[in-house]
């Protein structure tokens, strides 16, 4: 697939509020881990540094500001998403 047509693969509701460079390292990321054969895939421990890794980035947008939503513009302003537990 064509880097280009990455955006595709997003969830339609974040209507395009979301850091291109982690959403493509995360596709990467993912890509991997579907490999036809199971030798290609990344064992699990290297897939948690590499999903730790984006998560932990600031990301900024051309020009150097910060990702921001406008809370009116984003269907998930009233979306409470409990925290991860491991």
């Amino acid at each position: 697939m064509d880097r280009r047509q990455f955006r595709k693969l997003a969830d339609p509701s974040l209507q395009g509020c979301y850091p291109a460079k982690a959403f493509h390292q995360l596709v990467v990321i993912a890509s991997m881990c579907l490999q036809e054969q199971p030798h290609f895939r990344p064992i699990v421990a290297d897939v948690v540094v590499a999903l730790s890794h984006v998560a932990s980035q600031p990301y900024l947008l051309e020009g150097g500001s910060r990702i921001f939503c406008s809370p009116s513009s984003s269907p998930l302003r009233d979306a409470r998403i409990p925290p991860a537990k491991f």
